[in-house]
C-alpha cells in the first residue's frame, strides 16, 4: 500500500512499511511557481527505509515493525525451565469471564 500526505511545504509518501519520505515543494515568487523560471531542484529525505543489508537489530523488519520485544518476551518464557505456568487449566477463568460478558 502507499499513501501520500500532501501539505503546504511537503509531500509524504509512506510504501507500505517499507519506506516513508517527504519531499519539499517547490517554492513561488508572487505565486509563481520558481519551477517555471528556473529548473526545480527535487529534494527527497527519507525518514524511514528498509535495510536487509545490515544484519544489526534496528534494521531488521521484525524489530522495526514493533515485534521484537514480544519475541523477546516468548522466548524468554520458553527458556525458563519449569517455570512456565501457561496451562489451558489457567485459560478457564477468561472463558468464564467471556461467557458472563457475552450473557
Amino acid at each position: 500500500e502507499k499513501m501520500v500526505i500532501n501539505t503546504e511545504k511537503h509531500v509524504f509518501e509512506a510504501d507500505g512499511i517499507n519506506q516513508l519520505k517527504f519531499i519539499d515543494k517547490p517554492k513561488s515568487i508572487m505565486n509563481v511557481p520558481l519551477e517555471k523560471i528556473k529548473a526545480p531542484v527535487i529534494s527527497e529525505h527519507y525518514l524511514y527505509q528498509k535495510n536487509n543489508f545490515l544484519p544489526v537489530r534496528d534494521h531488521n523488519d521484525l524489530y522495526a515493525a514493533g515485534y521484537f520485544n514480544e519475541i523477546q518476551a516468548f522466548l524468554d518464557v520458553c527458556e525458563k525451565d519449569g517455570e512456565n505456568i501457561s496451562t489451558l487449566d489457567s485459560m478457564v477463568p477468561v472463558y468464564e469471564l467471556l461467557n458472563k460478558l457475552n450473557k
